[in-house]
């Protein structure tokens, strides 16, 4: 695995990653269910949606590629940054990785931030598990907190935390290559 990260970030000509590739990030997370897992409060429910909200300046993307497979693995961003605390999504376009979410974790601890915090619905449990392995801490599950839209219901979210530059966040860097 030859995994590649790529910001999503404003440039003279426009955005770095290219519109095409955006709509194929999309398009993977609706044929694998990854909108309605991690955008389940219906926020984004088509592609000009989806390009407006990860271009409207409030969230901060980052792209996973794996170079030897050709394949996109990763969409990740953080919101509601603020006083060094960062919200943080992922969003797996294939198969689950370790790598892939150690890589951005990584790139996340050189950012002026303290923790990440998330909350994943409880069944979307191999994430859960995921996060687990790799080092986030699992603070507990809050009942019905999330309106997961698609499926016209609520269920409980797991609340996790990384703290940056602790112990878990050593642990990212020295941990080898795997998939879940």
């Amino acid at each position: 695995m030859n995994l590649v990260l790529w910001p999503y970030v404003k440039t003279e000509d426009g955005w770095s990653i290219p519109e095409e590739l955006m709509e194929g990030i999309w398009t993977s997370m609706l044929v694998n269910e990854r909108v309605q897992l991690t955008l389940y409060d219906g926020c984004v429910r088509n592609s000009e949606q989806f390009f407006n909200y990860f271009q409207n300046g409030k969230n901060h993307a980052v792209l996973v590629s794996d170079e030897d497979d050709m394949k996109l693995v990763l969409w990740a961003w953080l919101n509601n940054v603020d006083d060094g605390v960062g919200y943080a999504h992922f969003s797996f376009l294939d198969k689950f990785s370790r790598d892939a979410l150690k890589k951005v974790l990584s790139f996340w601890s050189t950012f002026p931030l303290s923790v990440l915090v998330g909350v994943t619905p409880e069944s979307y449990e191999i994430l859960v598990k995921l996060f687990e392995k790799c080092g986030l801490t699992m603070i507990g599950k809050i009942p019905s907190m999330c309106n997961m839209v698609y499926y016209g219901r609520r269920e409980g979210g797991i609340i996790s935390h990384f703290v940056i530059g602790d112990e878990h966040g050593k642990e990212i860097e020295r941990s080898g290559n795997e998939s879940v």
